[in-house]
């Protein structure tokens, strides 16, 4: 194992021996569980023999019945609260990054690694893991929750018993990750902008949610542009106006852009908040 990567994997474990503080594991995995699981019960009381709609940052509402009673029903829920665990995941990560700055410890940090992209880097690995973490627990929650809704309201949940239910599950829980990872990594950015945890997390909360939903609606294409929009198109594996593929390829061009920015900004600038 080279020392790049040996650096990286130090810093991503410093990093997450502060993650996994109790307070903010606890704290964050019940904010997880109740989102999923409120989103997931919304999505099953509202059930109609119609489309669904999205509300603004939140769970769909108005799924068909028949859509609930096919094997794709299980994952609705998690499916339906992706935007909003993106947002918990962009807080958590802007505030972890920012505080380094706001406290003065990136200084001790880089006594330790002076070596800036490659401390970061390790910062970012712990935040994509402490991501995925969140999706596992959203995922279980969210299909604990769909049985119970499921047996309160009668829904059929025949089909949820096979293989097909089990793997679009899976498939579900990996684009949640991904477009968890994406919010993430914006909190990430704007931290580094910002320096501040009250800054970074409120920039990034109004934009994830109002910001985003009234440009979507008043411009039209504006969800094959919009990062947000993109983030929930993978997360949902694709919608009729956006692709899979292509929010992928456009994310992957952001990502691409902003992580060459950041990069930029940690190298030259001071490391004082």
């Amino acid at each position: 194992m080279n020392a790049l990567l040996l650096d990286v994997i130090r810093s991503a474990r410093a990093e997450w021996m502060k993650l996994r503080r109790p307070g903010l594991l606890w704290g964050t995995l019940g904010a997880v569980v109740a989102v999923t699981a409120l989103a997931t019960a919304i999505g099953i009381a509202t059930a109609g023999d119609g489309n669904a709609r999205q509300a603004p940052g939140g769970p769909a509402i108005g799924v068909s019945v028949g859509t609930l009673q096919s094997a794709s029903g299980l994952s609705n829920g998690l499916s339906s609260a992706a935007t909003l665990l993106g947002v918990v995941a962009l807080c958590v990560c802007a505030g972890a990054v920012a505080g380094e700055y706001a406290q003065g410890t990136l200084r001790n940090l880089l006594i330790r690694q002076p070596r800036r992209l490659r401390l970061f880097a390790g910062i970012a690995l712990a935040c994509a893991a402490f991501s995925t973490l969140m999706v596992a627990v959203a995922t279980l929650a969210g299909v604990a929750a769909s049985f119970v809704t499921a047996g309160v309201t009668g829904l059929d949940t025949s089909a949820w018993a096979t293989g097909a239910a089990a793997g679009d599950v899976v498939r579900a829980a990996a684009d949640t990750s991904m477009s968890t990872i994406g919010w993430a990594g914006i909190g990430f950015a704007l931290a580094v902008v910002l320096r501040t945890p009250v800054a970074a997390i409120a920039v990034g909360v109004a934009y994830a949610l109002p910001v985003e939903s009234i440009v979507n609606a008043a411009v039209d294409d504006a969800d094959r542009y919009l990062p947000g929009q993109l983030l929930a198109a993978v997360a949902g594996g694709g919608t009729t106006d956006v692709g899979y593929g292509y929010a992928l390829t456009v994310l992957a061009a952001y990502a691409a852009v902003i992580a060459a920015g950041v990069a930029v900004l940690l190298r030259r600038r001071d490391v004082t908040a």
